[in-house]
């Protein structure tokens, strides 16, 4: 985390924070559905041909598991679009006054998505964890990935 050197870089800081110019992302409610939808029409679209497959070579599978194993498996794969996602349906849809009370530079949601797209999985999900619970704690700093 780097601290502001100076009183001039300290007002330049809250300034920013404060009157930053919040983005609204063109993600909505309708564009999470179309995805999560896709998503479950190709688990069970690949959790039908598995099973086939599975019953054709001899072994007797229940179908819930495989669909949960599947499942399991394409949120693992696409586990930074969907973060991201809902990172997005959180900017769009949180309040200005809610957006405005992150205290660092980047803001935690910006945070977010820049680790997401510069880290794998279970690294960035550890940054983002020690970035909202930890770092952000009302002082004025710049914290960037």
């Amino acid at each position: 985390m780097e601290k502001p050197q100076n009183k001039y870089e300290q007002e330049e800081l809250i300034n920013y924070c404060i009157n930053r110019e919040i983005k609204r992302p063109k993600t909505s409610i309708i564009t999470a559905m179309k995805y999560l939808i896709v998503l479950e029409l190709a688990t069970l679209l690949i959790s039908y041909i598995v099973a086939k497959l599975l019953v054709f070579v001899g072994f007797n599978f229940s179908f819930i598991l495989l669909h949960f194993f599947v499942s399991v498996v394409l949120l693992i794969t696409f586990y930074k679009r969907f973060s991201i996602l809902f990172i997005e349906l959180y900017q769009h849809y949180a309040s200005e006054e809610k957006r405005r009370k992150c205290t660092l530079k980047p803001s935690c949601s910006e945070y977010a998505i820049m680790v997401l797209n510069k880290y794998g999985m279970f690294k960035a999900f550890k940054k983002i964890y020690i970035r909202l619970f930890i770092t952000c704690n009302g002082i004025y700093n710049i914290d960037n990935p």
